[in-house]
């Protein structure tokens, strides 16, 4: 078989320098397209990083500090502002699996040691369970991100620098993905901000 060169790309270690790395080398590019309620919306390379820095700047100016944090709704935009925006500010992303059952699911947010979940009122019903469960745990509806990302806008306006300043390592956890369970209990895999851009860069490597 023959072998083929691989694609040379940029050793980023963290998801934070590649936000900037992509806002440099891509800037008014569109990076996302999406639509709510027949409006279509597009998000350059340049206001991504924008809107991750001012709702990275929001979570923090609350308290979120070396925080787990969930996310559990659909696909989205907003779902993925919330990885980025968490885990640029050195706090840790609890995907949640939205198949799973409200008991499931609040069993996770225990055994991750959660202080938060981000969730998409898609999913409200199930989110409302969870709550009559009494959780020590915040509840932040996707829908109010606009207003999120104004308020983080605004701190950063104002010369708060908290999320701009944040020194990220490359050895830093960044995420902690559930396994399905299949064969037992689910267990919760941690993830380095290394471990995510090492896959992005192999994978670029090999597919132009």
């Amino acid at each position: 078989m023959k072998k083929y060169p691989l694609y040379q790309h940029a050793n980023i270690p963290t998801l934070k320098e590649l936000v900037a790395f992509c806002a440099r080398e891509y800037g008014n590019k569109p990076a996302f397209q999406y639509s709510v309620r027949k409006t279509d919306f597009v998000i350059d390379y340049i206001q991504f990083k924008s809107e991750i820095e001012a709702l990275g700047t929001y979570l923090l100016s609350c308290g979120y500090q070396n925080s787990h944090i969930a996310v559990y709704g659909e696909n989205s935009y907003f779902w993925i502002l919330t990885h980025f925006s968490v885990t640029c500010g050195r706090n840790v992303i609890v995907p949640i699996d939205k198949e799973l059952s409200s008991e499931q699911i609040a069993a996770l947010l225990k055994d991750s040691e959660c202080v938060a979940i981000v969730y998409s009122d898609t999913y409200a019903d199930v989110i409302h369970e969870i709550q009559s469960m009494e959780l020590e745990i915040d509840y932040i509806n996707m829908n109010t991100m606009p207003i999120l990302v104004h308020q983080g806008t605004e701190l950063v306006r104002q010369g708060n620098r908290d999320f701009l300043d944040l020194d990220i390592g490359k050895a830093d956890l960044a995420s902690i993905v559930y396994t399905s369970g299949t064969t037992g209990k689910s267990k919760g895999v941690m993830l380095t901000h290394y471990n995510f851009c090492s896959c992005m860069r192999g994978a670029c490597e090999n597919v132009l």
